[in-house]
């Protein structure tokens, strides 16, 4: 397959493709399920048709998602692939629950089914067709990136699924026990809600924002620290557009640096991140203190205290200052949870307490919290250092 098909070019040969075939395939399905009076049939002829509507669901949001940013929106409209996937996932649960109904009925009141070589033919034709359109998909949407022909691709490959269980349903009914026909059916629509349920809360969690993945932020811990002078990486903080991804980071470097030269370095890490990882990136400097033996002293009395309170995740811009003659601490703690969540002044507390009566000598300690969105796992204070 063609690595240059751009994602539009992609979206629209599998929408128009997934349209063309599951609109004949409903049609096939829909006459044998009224010749034969399976529900069974007629639930999956009813689950191929949902798929007509999630494809064209699918190219309109495709059409919407390709517009460039504008005044109103301008990191674009590539979410717009998000929200569809939502509304494509509601038809589906939609007839799930309609496909229930009817398989409920027919549990009870059972109808002997019609099972010939025409009908057995029209499933495994289904079957093989289904899951080969769901592969194409599926190629498709990983040469384009585009994931939400993933998901239009499970469509396929769940009426393929359920073609094969009415298959073994009609099987069941000819050789007597036609209440397996609703029963099947019923099955049919629970998996059908259970994979818009699926569907759904992926692109849910896109929109609400999730944590970004391990791999990711190694990549830009990785990238970002082997820039040299860069002595640590904290606040990491990922936006997701769709396709586009914009990141937000701090980075230490020694305090006694110039400021041009400060401002060199993080612009020569914002240019790694594009060039490796195609991102917009916002890079801030954060400068910290030479290890001498005193700074070390508190940093370690600052690690044990840390290990020793549950909620705390790591620290960062550790800074001993003195003024008129006294020594005020300034620490950063990143919290397991959202502060809004923790007791935040009984923590603070604990922490003042806990620091005065390791390090009487701090006149003043001046603590910071963040939550777990900002993710801080390579502070110079996590790395391993020979100074």
């Amino acid at each position: 397959m063609s690595k240059s098909r751009t994602p539009t070019a992609a979206g629209k040969l599998g929408g128009w493709l997934s349209i063309g075939v599951n609109g004949v395939l409903f049609l096939i399905k829909g006459a044998v399920a009224l010749w034969s009076g399976s529900i069974a049939i007629a639930a999956d002829a009813f689950h191929t048709l949902s798929d007509i509507t999630t494809s064209l669901i699918l190219l309109i949001s495709i059409r919407i998602s390709g517009k460039p940013g504008d005044r109103k929106h301008p990191f674009g409209h590539e979410r717009a692939v998000h929200v569809a996937t939502i509304v494509m996932s509601t038809l589906l649960a939609v007839t799930g629950v309609e496909v229930g109904r009817e398989s409920i009925k027919h549990l009870f009141r059972p109808n002997t089914v019609q099972v010939s070589a025409l009908i057995v033919a029209v499933l495994i034709g289904t079957i093989v067709v289904k899951e080969v359109l769901a592969r194409f998909s599926m190629r498709l949407a990983e040469d384009a990136q585009l994931p939400i022909l993933s998901v239009d691709a499970w469509h396929h490959r769940t009426d393929a699924i359920s073609s094969g269980v009415v298959l073994v349903s009609l099987f069941a009914s000819r050789y007597g026990f036609p209440w397996v026909d609703g029963l099947v059916g019923l099955v049919i629509a629970v998996f059908i809600i259970f994979t818009a349920y699926t569907l759904a809360k992926d692109s849910f969690d896109e929109i609400l924002g999730t944590q970004p993945n391990e791999e990711l932020l190694h990549r830009i811990e990785t990238i970002a620290l082997g820039v040299d002078k860069v002595l640590g990486v904290h606040d990491i903080v990922v936006h997701n557009y769709g396709n586009q991804q914009m990141i937000s980071l701090h980075i230490e470097v020694d305090e006694n640096l110039s400021l041009v030269e400060a401002h060199r370095i993080s612009e020569e890490v914002d240019a790694r991140l594009r060039q490796e990882l195609g991102v917009y990136s916002t890079v801030h400097v954060d400068p910290v203190m030479k290890r001498t033996e005193r700074y070390r002293e508190v940093e370690q009395a600052v690690q044990a205290l840390c290990k020793e309170l549950p909620v705390c995740r790591g620290f960062h811009d550790l800074r001993i200052v003195k003024e008129n003659n006294y020594s005020d601490l300034y620490v950063d703690f990143v919290l397991r949870d959202n502060p809004e969540r923790v007791n935040i002044k009984e923590l603070e507390g604990v922490i003042q307490t806990k620091i005065q009566q390791s390090l009487p000598w701090i006149h003043q300690i001046h603590i910071k919290f963040e939550p777990t969105f900002a993710v801080s796992r390579r502070s110079r204070h996590d790395i391993p250092s020979g100074e």
